[in-house]
């Protein structure tokens, strides 16, 4: 059997720690690297890692001060060993066979990345039925992939890391960037690139709990627009990424979804509770970034007229 090195970031979590974990230990596929990386809990999180790892081998625990998602899945990558690389969020749990059917899947169909299907639950385990994802079966090249990365109907969600099994060498010299929101989209650029075979599974095998106090079950103002501002970096990233391996259509989509995250931006901006000066200093930021692509917008042929006069008018400091 070989190896695979599951990643789970431990955060404040010691009341969905021990389920998470317990699903890991008890999989039918056994042969795993189980990396646990305790960011500075305030909790008995850190405890319990090191309680678990001194009842299975299998389990390596790190220690480091809050440093961030991002930096806690890049000591994981860094640290595994395996041939397959995969991802558990520490206060979600899998499915017995989650790892054998997808290592199955992944052979079989001799494919780079197998993504499953996964519920949506509450703290009680309960399904959110208006949360669930509607997933099909299906096998895509990397590019087709990289098509469909703005693609809201594509389910699952292709830009998660946590419900799929990779092979490790689509990793190579790849980290997360830290200080920023949903990390995950920046990687999928390059890792799509790099994947001759996607292979998707309607298979419910990962089960997402939506608690209080979760990154993605917040919702304020300030929340909402850091987000939005860090998505319109990862879009800069894989536009920049997209123009150097020659993908026009690629380049032009992300362009595109610049322009939606900008008008976003803008109108945020005016609605959050926050002193002129505060809002301007977030407008310029904006203007910067829009003033870098002007020329780019303004050439690109998929946006509309009224669009270019809209960044024309917030490249010159006119946000009405």
């Amino acid at each position: 059997m070989e190896l695979i090195s599951v990643i789970v970031p431990v955060y404040n979590v010691e009341r969905y720690l021990p389920k998470c974990l317990d699903s890991i230990l008890c999989q039918s596929y056994t042969n795993l690297e189980i990396l646990l990386i305790n960011d500075g809990s305030t909790d008995m999180s850190g405890a319990l890692c090191d309680e678990y790892a001194r009842k299975d081998g299998r389990i390596k625990v790190f220690h480091q001060p809050n440093r961030g998602l991002a930096e806690v899945r890049n000591v994981g990558l860094a640290n595994a060993t395996g041939d397959y690389i995969s991802f558990v969020d520490s206060d979600d749990y899998i499915d017995h066979d989650f790892f054998l059917n997808l290592y199955n899947l992944l052979t079989v169909t001799d494919s780079d990345i197998v993504q499953c299907n996964y519920q949506v639950v509450n703290e009680s385990g309960n399904l959110l039925d208006d949360r669930q994802p509607k997933a099909i079966d299906g096998e895509y090249t990397g590019y087709e992939c990289l098509q469909n990365l703005y693609n809201e109907g594509f389910y699952p969600a292709n830009v998660i890391l946590w419900n799929r099994l990779s092979k490790v060498s689509l990793w190579k010299d790849i980290s997360l960037p830290a200080g920023i929101l949903h990390e995950d989209e920046y990687a999928f650029a390059y890792i799509y690139d790099r994947a001759r075979k996607v292979t998707i599974t309607s298979q419910v095998l990962y089960y997402y709990v939506m608690r209080e106090g979760s990154i993605t079950n917040t919702v304020n103002s300030e929340y909402i627009i850091k987000k939005q501002f860090d998505y319109n970096d990862i879009c800069n990233d894989r536009y920049s990424f997209f123009q150097s391996k020659g993908y026009t259509e690629l380049a032009s989509r992300t362009i595109a979804m610049k322009a939606l995250f900008a008008k976003r931006i803008v109108k945020g901006i005016k609605e959050l509770d926050y002193c002129d000066k505060k809002k301007q200093e977030l407008l310029s930021r904006i203007q910067r970034d829009i003033k870098k692509y002007l020329k780019v917008y303004l050439n690109d042929k998929g946006l509309r007229m009224s669009a270019k006069l809209r960044f024309i008018r917030y490249a010159i400091g006119i946000f009405d």
